[in-house]
């Protein structure tokens, strides 16, 4: 039964290439292939859902961050460097370009929660992921995947491998092509042309069409929701949407049985439209307005519109007269259920852009064991890997334009890790290992900003600019058994990073013909006088620091162990590519450090039928590295990484596994988190009118003692499997998957925004945070006595709960909010080829 054969692979899974994640990290979750084709995964964004104390947060198909206990950094820029390290077939993938690689014929993702304070392990302050392929075993083998489903579902994948030559040469070629429709609508896709535009930016000198949204007039109001004109034709109908595919093949050469050497390439394409959201306008200090400019989205209308004829009903007075004022108290009423629990429709949205996201990535690794004389076993694993990529999205989620950016970026990394490890022989039962790691990274990046016109001539339009990443480490480990049931092990690692930013900043409008008096002859083209106006950055920055792990280990028997650990942790300092550069050039967070204590239990009964892994821990940071939106009054709001002097951390997590009898399986994983700013004021430049002057003052917003962003302080989920046998027919196997989260903010004010230029929140409660939720995933296979094939049905989202996956506060410039939004409810069904 399936049941029977996951808990074969988590036997096998143990012994493979990812047992020393294991060994090396004590809290550890593991998802076999099983696991993946039962969740779904496509990337390993899609295991967040239902693994405690990890949240991964996207902006886009390519843009993810990574969280574990609470740690990491919310920075979708493409020089953004995670707290998380993200590795394939142990390769290090430092970009966010590289981060999400498509999941196809995998053996195993690994998350390994804590930092990583020794080790092949860089800039790993929080913990790592790590994921591994299947690799030729040199035996005829064969699997192919069929997938349809709703959205015109369909995916494919498979693999197959054969030995080359005796039993040197094997090869295994694996591949996947995913795709679906779009499942949020877009309200103003598909417009024919109506008139040609010669005079309003940005779609000059093209054919444009209205996007007719207007809600009927009530009493003498339309509640603020008015027609768009100067809409591009012919944009999709729908967007979110999937396409990608990848193919990868893989080398084992063994000579002997004193080496093996694996190499393999990966190459992957995504071509898609980009991923949107939704927007609540924030005009006149008020949730659930209009924008900047004028736009309310109708399903808001219609909202206010109801609470506006139910107020209207109860009160003693004329509605049209009064329909000012009723207008403002119904927006207000409806604002905090607008704020938990979204409008009615969230699956629809009204674009004027809609991509696409392109993404070419190429990775390839040389991987090689070689034991070498005196019982030293050498391991070296040379990478590269380098991706294309564009991102052309509608940064305000609206049919009018606040803010659209096109964002083209390449970059190519080198890489190279060894390591040597062996005994003292008879001098002494310790065992040691020491290696290092050495990363090369180049970033190309080329970023155009369409704004709104009012304010587009003034303010940053236009980005080029390059960076440059040496980083090495060099490392040493020891663990030596003390008296009978006591282990002492650990290691220390030295961290070498060195930066450099050049950088092209233009301002202005970036399209079309411009008279200013900036402008030497007084009439330049606008491309010309940005280029007249340019400024130009080169930092260069060079940190390093000492990181360390000391663990104490006592074995009540073979299989239970208590274990007390100390880590020092380090992350590298970062460049703020897309603020607004100050008076003093490009800012710079400042490197992080992290001191974290844990103890735990590692624990196997009854011939492990059930299994614990408990762990308590405590994080103390220094220089905690913060994304967050610096929005200063006349300025576009800047994507910043601060520096926060103190934080704090701490909690537990909980994984039990039972197999009670022959073909069951139960899995239940919780954590508890409690996270802090521990002394944290930023400052925010304001506009005030003193005696009738207006002039700009630094207000400080202290966020001291409010929780990290994307730290839920409860997760649970759990798994829950049983093949129930039905004879000569073969068997059938259910499965149920559930998680329950808490409220998890995604702004360093617990989900309020930004405060106003009196220190006032605009927005109500949860405007920026997922309230709790639950998930519900089912699955329930059939398999013949052959296990050929095997027949799945499955549902996703059961409830088709919609929720935030990440909020942010644009009121300061954009008069708006911005609200990323889950998948709906999907089904389908796999078919499983064996050969």
């Amino acid at each position: 039964s399936q049941a029977d054969s996951k808990i074969e692979e988590i036997v096998v899974r143990g012994t493979s290439q990812g047992a020393t994640d294991f060994a090396a990290s004590d809290s550890v979750t593991a998802f076999n292939a099983a696991d993946l084709q039962a969740l779904g995964a496509k990337t390993i964004e899609d295991i967040a859902a239902f693994t405690p104390n990890l949240e991964i947060v996207s902006s886009g198909a390519t843009t993810p961050t990574f969280f574990i206990r609470g740690v990491g950094l919310n920075d979708f820029n493409a020089n953004a460097t995670s707290s998380v390290a993200i590795y394939q077939d142990d390769v290090n993938l430092n970009s966010q370009g590289l981060q999400l690689p498509l999941l196809f014929d995998p053996e195993s993702v690994d998350v390994l929660r804590g930092p990583q304070g020794t080790g092949l392990a860089r800039n790993a302050s929080a913990g790592a992921i790590k994921i591994y392929s299947r690799k030729p075993s040199g035996q005829f083998d064969g699997t192919f995947i069929g997938t349809g489903g709703n959205y015109d579902y369909q995916d494919y994948q498979g693999a197959v491998e054969a030995p080359l030559w005796r039993d040197m040469l094997s090869a295994r070629v694996a591949f996947r092509f995913s795709d679906h429709d779009g499942y949020v609508k877009n309200g103003c896709g598909g417009l024919l042309p109506e008139r040609f535009n010669r005079f309003v930016r940005p779609y000059l000198n093209q054919w444009v069409a209205t996007c007719r949204i207007a809600l009927p007039v009530t009493y003498g109001t339309q509640f603020s929701v008015i027609n768009v004109p100067n809409v591009p034709p012919f944009l999709a109908k729908r967007v979110n949407d999937l396409h990608v595919w990848g193919v990868r093949g893989t080398l084992r050469f063994e000579p002997g049985l004193d080496t093996s050497w694996l190499a393999g390439v990966q190459y992957t394409k995504r071509d898609e439209l980009s991923r949107l959201g939704q927007a609540y306008g924030t005009g006149g200090q008020q949730f659930g307005a209009t924008d900047a400019e004028s736009y309310k989205k109708p399903e808001v209308g219609e909202l206010q519109r109801r609470k506006f004829l139910g107020l209207a009903g109860l009160c003693n007075c004329d509605p049209l007269a009064e329909r000012h004022t009723l207008e403002q108290m119904a927006t207000v009423a409806v604002a905090p259920k607008l704020a938990r629990d979204l409008d009615p429709d969230p699956y629809t949205g009204y674009y004027d852009r809609t991509g696409p996201t392109k993404n070419e990535v190429l990775t390839a690794y040389l991987r090689g064991e070689i034991y070498l004389p005196w019982g030293i076993e050498m391991k070296t694993v040379s990478g590269y890997a380098q991706y294309e990529r564009l991102i052309d999205i509608d940064l305000d989620f609206s049919p009018t334009v606040l803010a659209e950016a096109v964002v083209p970026d390449d970059l190519y990394q080198l890489s190279q890790d060894v390591s040597f490890e062996g005994d003292l022989g008879s001098f002494d039962p310790a065992t040691w290992e020491a290696g290092g790691y050495f990363l090369y990274d180049d970033l190309n990046v080329k970023q155009e900003v369409t704004l709104r016109q009012a304010v587009a001539s003034l303010l940053i339009s236009g980005r080029t600019y390059s960076q440059q990443i040496r980083s090495f480490g060099l490392y040493g480990e020891f663990a030596r058994d003390l008296w009978q049931d006591f282990t002492l092990d650990g290691g220390v690692r030295w961290n070498f990073e060195s930066k450099e930013l050049r950088m092209k900043v233009l301002t202005g409008l970036n399209n079309g013909t411009c008279e200013t008096s900036l402008s030497p002859t007084g009439s330049l083209p606008c491309a010309d006088l940005r280029e007249f106006n340019a400024k130009f950055f080169r930092p260069d920055e060079t940190w390093d620091s000492p990181t360390g792990t000391i663990r104490l280990s006592y074995h009540f028997t073979e299989d239970t162990r208590w274990y007390w650990k100390y880590t020092r942790g380090w992350k590298a300092g970062h460049f703020n590519a897309l603020s607004p550069p100050r008076t003093n050039g490009i800012t710079v967070a400042k490197p992080e450090t992290i001191d974290a204590f844990e103890t735990g239990l590692d624990a196997g009964w009854f011939q492990h039928a059930l299994s614990a892994n408990a762990a308590l821990f405590y994080y103390a940071y220094d220089n905690y590295q913060l994304f967050t939106i610096e929005s200063d009054y006349g300025t576009l709001p800047a994507f910043v990484v601060l520096s926060v002097d103190k934080a704090e951390v701490y909690g537990a997590e909980l994984d039990l596994i039972a197999k009670p009898w022959m073909g069951a399986f139960a899995e239940v994983r919780g954590s508890w988190l409690e996270s802090r700013f521990v002394d944290f004021v930023s400052q925010q430049a304001v506009t005030r009118q003193i005696g009738g002057t207006a002039v700009t003052l630094l207000r400080e917003i202290d966020s001291t003692g409010f929780r990290l962003l994307n730290s839920p302080q409860f997760k649970i989920s759990a798994t829950i499997e049983q093949a129930i046998p039905l004879g000569h027919y073969g068997a059938l196997i259910p499965r149920y998957d559930v998680v329950w989260t808490s409220e998890n903010f995604f702004d360093a004010t617990e989900g309020r925004g930004i405060p106003n230029v009196d220190g006032e929140f605009l927005v109500p409660k949860h405007t920026f945070s997922q309230t709790p939720f639950w998930l519900h995933n089912a699955r329930l296979s059939y398999a013949p006595p052959s296990r050929n094939p095997v027949i799945s049905f499955w549902v996703r989202n059961i409830e088709n709960k919609p929720y935030r996956t990440l909020g942010a506060d644009a009121t300061t410039f954009l008069g708006t909010t911005l609200h990323f939004i889950s998948d709906p409810r999907t089904w389908g069904v796999d078919v499983v080829f064996s050969f």
